[in-house]
């Protein structure tokens, strides 16, 4: 994967399911209205499920990793639709940067790798949720070609609260 900045963008293999798991925690932990899964659910996963994470073709997980440090700062996943209806797109999510490495083009960098992979299984457009109250996310998907093409009204619950979503897509 290319390397440019101080960031890195990376594929795990497999035997780096722990660094893989401390990132997803971290992120579910701190961001809990932003995922779909919860934490107090993946905490309990077992390392092969993990490993599945990375290895499954349903999914394509990418990585930030820091040069300075060599470590993990973020990460994002397409997730390719079944059907040959759908084979012309994918979703992007699982979406993470660590709040230090924010506004250092970290996003942009994975975003442009997810891009291209997508490009090559033939992927013509993106899709993402993106939560209305996260605004510096929203800002990101849009300066980066997204547009807003639904908003989706208490799309996620959690622990009693209800949040809205932005549906954004970007054609490639």
């Amino acid at each position: 994967m290319p390397e440019t900045s101080n960031f890195q963008i990376v594929k795990l293999q497999p035997e780096r399911w722990q660094e893989f798991r401390a990132l997803r925690l971290e992120a579910l932990k701190l961001h809990p209205q932003t995922f779909v899964s919860l934490f107090e659910e993946e905490v309990e996963f077992s390392p092969s499920q993990w490993q599945d994470f990375l290895t499954q073709d349903k999914y394509e997980y990418l990585f930030v990793q820091d040069n300075r440090q060599n470590n993990l700062v973020g990460m994002g996943a397409l997730v390719w639709h079944p059907g040959k209806k759908y084979t012309h797109m994918a979703e992007l999510g699982s979406v993470f940067i660590k709040a230090e490495f924010r506004r250092q083009k970290a996003f942009t960098q994975l975003l442009h790798s997810l891009e291209e992979v997508g490009k090559k299984r033939g992927v013509e457009k993106l899709i993402s949720y993106c939560g209305k109250r996260n605004i510096a996310s929203v800002s990101a998907y849009l300066s980066n070609g997204f547009e807003i093409v639904g908003n989706l009204s208490k799309q996620m619950k959690n622990n009693g609260e209800y949040f809205d979503e932005y549906l954004l897509e970007k054609f490639l």
